[in-house]
């Protein structure tokens, strides 16, 4: 097992008429993805907004190192985690999601510190390549981002380097950021087969700047203001293992969920080193905006506590969970959805959902015409804007 890699990140700065801090590193990594040099802009910002705060703007430049001999990826995620014992904030990030590739694209920074659309000219700031798969970003408004390049390609994800840019807004006075690097991918292996992905994440510290010195970058005045982007739903799919193919079906599930533009935490992304599954389990039930319960024929004894011994002891625990925050939260109903896979029925839904009275959803088979119901009962309903205790 590969400890946990320590990376101190020094600044260098860079003769460009004073104007532009390049950030170099050794390189940091968590499995087949690598961060390469980044580059720091500290923003100049107007009076009355944003008082007591320094903002950055960086350049984030990463590579996907994939093996020739690697089978093929239909996706990956890379993510950034800023928490620090200080508030940072991720006001915005690009590329922007997207379902479909994209071409070559420049944003200018507005006076409210969003990434504007804009012509090639001497007001943008940030230069994105062309963008060959679908992408979806994730935490724009926190203390993290994550990308997640997809594509529906046999072949998979392309290796290679990518560029992504943020903004990010500091405590005024603040210099030494603690950073962690985390990736997620889903590789086409067999339950045997010689690969398995790293997934551990990473920490490091980058040195931003002394806030004391010049602003290297000023918005634009002419960049308009832009709505903000809005957050993606995030699930977690909470199921028993009944057997490699009822796994199999979950994960597909889970991939369809992906494919739409969700946010889908699943155990079998999530595989690698050691860690609590419990503590994992509960972090995902108060972060997740959706619950998504599969029925089965185990989920429903375990629900209804029909198990005994060492039987499903991490469902037991997931599902003992689920029903103290139902108990505590009745308006968090309609936020855990029963989810009938192909094969099943609502007879493998525990008694305390309530399946003859509540609604359930049925998923008629893996496409998206499949999920039509499901998609709609996450998309129409009002993201919960108050916390699970």
């Amino acid at each position: 097992m590969r400890d946990e890699c320590e990376a101190s990140v020094a600044l260098t700065l860079v003769d460009d008429g004073g104007k532009r801090l390049a950030l170099e590193s050794e390189d940091v990594e968590v499995g087949v993805l690598r961060l390469n040099r980044w580059q720091i802009y500290r923003v100049e910002l107007e009076p009355g907004l944003f008082d007591g705060s320094s903002a950055y703007l960086v350049r984030i430049n990463y590579e996907l190192e994939l093996d020739p001999g690697l089978p093929s990826m239909r996706w990956f995620e890379m993510g950034l985690d800023f928490q620090d014992d200080v508030v940072t904030t991720v006001l915005d990030a690009v590329p922007h999601g997207s379902r479909d590739p994209g071409a070559e694209s420049s944003y200018a920074l507005n006076r409210y510190l969003q990434l504007v659309p804009g012509e090639s000219s001497s007001n943008t700031l940030a230069h994105l390549p062309a963008v060959e798969e679908m992408v979806d970003v994730y935490g724009i408004g926190k203390s993290s981002v994550r990308w997640r390049c997809s594509t529906d390609n046999s072949s998979g994800v392309r290796p290679g380097s990518r560029v992504a840019w943020i903004v990010l807004l500091v405590p005024e006075g603040h210099v030494k950021q603690r950073c962690r690097l985390a990736a997620r991918y889903d590789l086409r292996v067999d339950e045997d087969g010689a690969y398995w992905p790293t997934q551990r994440s990473t920490a490091f510290t980058v040195t931003l700047d002394d806030p004391r010195r010049d602003a290297v970058v000023r918005p634009s005045a002419t960049a308009s203001l832009t709505e903000p982007l809005t957050t993606a739903p995030s699930v977690f799919i909470c199921y028993a293992h009944e057997s490699p193919q009822f796994k199999a079906d979950v994960k597909a599930l889970a991939n369809l969920l992906l494919k739409e533009g969700i946010d889908v935490r699943l155990d079998q992304f999530e595989e690698g080193p050691r860690k609590n599954w419990d503590h994992w389990a509960l972090g995902n039930f108060k972060k997740c905006d959706f619950i998504l319960l599969i029925a089965s024929p185990a989920c429903r004894k375990v629900g209804d506590g029909d198990v005994e011994g060492g039987q499903n002891l991490g469902l037991r625990s997931e599902l003992n969970t689920l029903a103290t925050f139902y108990q505590r939260h009745p308006e968090w109903a309609k936020y855990v959805l029963p989810v009938i896979l192909p094969g099943q029925s609502k007879y493998d839904i525990p008694i305390f959902l309530g399946p003859e009275r509540e609604d359930y959803y049925d998923v008629d088979d893996y496409s998206t015409r499949g999920i039509e119901r499901l998609m709609a009962a996450i998309r129409e309903t009002p993201l919960r804007d108050w916390d699970l205790r």
